[in-house]
C-alpha cells in the first residue's frame, strides 16, 4: 500500500493505492493514527487507487469512523470503485458513503426552491442533478392482496440503503420457513420490514448487513437501486392536510418525469408514516403493470407500501434518509401494509399528511 498526503485547510488527504488488505490496513491505521496525533479531525481517504478490500480494511475503516466521530471530527471516503462502493454497502457502513464533492467545504444544505400552494409549502433541496432509479421486477405484479403463494419461486432480495423496494414476501432463514408466513413488505435504509397476512401475525423487521439471517424471501417485488435527485420538505397550514396524490404531482413536476420512485415519512395526525413506492402518469409501461390507477380522473397511477409507527415529531429541512429510517425503527412497528389507491372499492379514509420528507427520482430502463 502506498500513501500520499495532502493538506487542504483543516483536512487532511490520505491518497490509498493498493490493497486494502491485512497489510494495506496496518499501514492506513498508522498514518491516520499519526494525523489524530497531530491534532488533524478532518481525514478523508481517497481510494481511488483501492481495487481490493478485505475484512481487515473493512474493520480498520469502522474503527477509525468510530475514533474521529467521537472527537467530534469527520471521516469520509472519496474515489471508490463500484466494486469497493458494493462491499461498503453489503456490510452497512453507508455513513462512509458520503456525497462526492470538494472535501474543503460542508454540503451545501440550501434549498433550490420555495413553493407555496394552496394549503401547504414545501422547499426543494437538489441532491443529484444525475440521480436516476433503476427497476427490477421479481415475479408477477401484485395487488398488494396476499393470496396462497405457496407454490411461487421465492428470490432472496437485497436491500442496502441505495434501494427501496416493495412487494409480498417474508423474513426467514430459508423459502420452506417463509411458505405460510408471506406478506407486505417495504424496504428503505437499508432496513427491511414486513407483516404476515395471516391473522394474528405481528409485523417484524431487520437491518441489512453482508450476511444476515434472517433474509428477505420475495415471490412478487418491484425493487428500486441507485440515487435520489432531491428531497423535498413539506409542511401543510393549519387546518390543512395534503395526500400521496399532492406530493405525487408536485414530485412529477420538479424531476419532469413520467414516473418516479420515492421514499416518504410524514405525521399524519396521531401516528408517523413511512412509505416508498412509485407514483407516474397513467399507461406507465415498463411498470408492466405494477401501477394502479390514483386519484381522481385516474390523472396518476402507483403502487405504494407504508409502515406505522407511534407519533413523534419529525425533523425537516435536510435530512439524511439512512439516519430518519434508523431513528423511526427505535420506536415500536405497528403496521406494514399496501396503500389502497383512493379508486379502489374497499379504500377507507384517505391517508392525510401534516408536515414530512420524501427523497424521489426518476424511474430509468429497467436492470
Amino acid at each position: 500500500m502506498l500513501i500520499t498526503l495532502e493538506e487542504r485547510g483543516k483536512w487532511l488527504t490520505i491518497g490509498l493505492n493498493g490493497r486494502f488488505d491485512a497489510e494495506g490496513s496496518g499501514i492506513v491505521s498508522e498514518a491516520v493514527e499519526k494525523a489524530l496525533s497531530q491534532g488533524r479531525r478532518f481525514v478523508e481517504l481517497d481510494m481511488r487507487g483501492v481495487d481490493y478490500l478485505s475484512s481487515a480494511g473493512i474493520r480498520i475503516l469502522l474503527l477509525h469512523h468510530r475514533k474521529i466521530g467521537q472527537l467530534k471530527g469527520t471521516f469520509i471516503l472519496t474515489g471508490m470503485q463500484d466494486r469497493i462502493k458494493r462491499i461498503l454497502e453489503m456490510v452497512g457502513l453507508y455513513d462512509l458513503l458520503l456525497p462526492a464533492g470538494p472535501s474543503t467545504t460542508e454540503p451545501d444544505h440550501t434549498p433550490v426552491a420555495t413553493m407555496g400552494l394552496s394549503g401547504w409549502t414545501y422547499q426543494d433541496f437538489a441532491l443529484d442533478s444525475a440521480g436516476i432509479l433503476i427497476p427490477k421486477f421479481i415475479g408477477e405484479p401484485c395487488a398488494g392482496t396476499c393470496e396462497d403463494k405457496g407454490d411461487l419461486p421465492c428470490k432472496v432480495l437485497p436491500f442496502p440503503p441505495s434501494t427501496i423496494s416493495v412487494g409480498i414476501g417474508a423474513l426467514g432463514y430459508d423459502d420452506a420457513q417463509c411458505r405460510d408466513r408471506f406478506g407486505s413488505f417495504i424496504t428503505a435504509g437499508g432496513i427491511a420490514a414486513y407483516k404476515p397476512a395471516a391473522p394474528g401475525q405481528a409485523p417484524d423487521y431487520v437491518v441489512y448487513a453482508e450476511a444476515y439471517v434472517p433474509g428477505l424471501h420475495v415471490v412478487s417485488g418491484l425493487s428500486m437501486s441507485g440515487n435520489f435527485s432531491h428531497l423535498i420538505s413539506f409542511e401543510c397550514g393549519e387546518g390543512s392536510t395534503i395526500e400521496f396524490s399532492d406530493l405525487a404531482e408536485s414530485m412529477l413536476r420538479l424531476q419532469d418525469k413520467p414516473a418516479i420512485g420515492f421514499v416518504l415519512t410524514a405525521e399524519c395526525e396521531n401516528r408517523i408514516l413511512l412509505a416508498c413506492g412509485v407514483m407516474g402518469k397513467p399507461n406507465q409501461n415498463k411498470m408492466k403493470g405494477w401501477l394502479r390507477p390514483w386519484g381522481d380522473g385516474a390523472a396518476l397511477s402507483g403502487h405504494i407500501h407504508a409502515v406505522l409507527f407511534p407519533y413523534q415529531p419529525l425533523r425537516l429541512g435536510f435530512v439524511r434518509l439512512k439516519e430518519t429510517v434508523a431513528g423511526l425503527f427505535e420506536r415500536e412497528l405497528l403496521d406494514v401494509f399496501h396503500v389502497e389507491s383512493p379508486i379502489e372499492p374497499a379504500h377507507p379514509q384517505p391517508i392525510r399528511f401534516l408536515r414530512g420528507v420524501a427523497w424521489f427520482s426518476g424511474i430509468g430502463p429497467e436492470q
